[in-house]
């Protein structure tokens, strides 16, 4: 578990700032504009790279939109 995610539960089978910059990237090539476009890529990016038994794969996907929309990177 990690205290560095907006998911305390989350064990990190791959770091959430790997996560994290693996999302950045792919949102940015998705060309991602509106809240929902940027969780539609975030998902994938979830369903690719996440075992499919993650626990709440909407938590997951909602933390890393959070994290991109905070940080303001495009």
């Amino acid at each position: 578990m990690t205290k560095t995610t907006p998911l305390d539960w989350y064990a990190e089978a791959i770091p959430f700032d790997e996560l994290l910059q693996i999302a950045r990237s792919h949102i940015d090539q998705c060309n991602a504009r509106s809240r929902p476009e940027v969780y539609q890529c975030a998902l994938q990016v979830v369903r690719q790279k996440l075992c499919p038994c993650a626990a709440s794969e909407a938590q997951l996907v909602n933390a890393l939109v959070d994290e991109f929309l905070r940080t303001g990177q495009r």
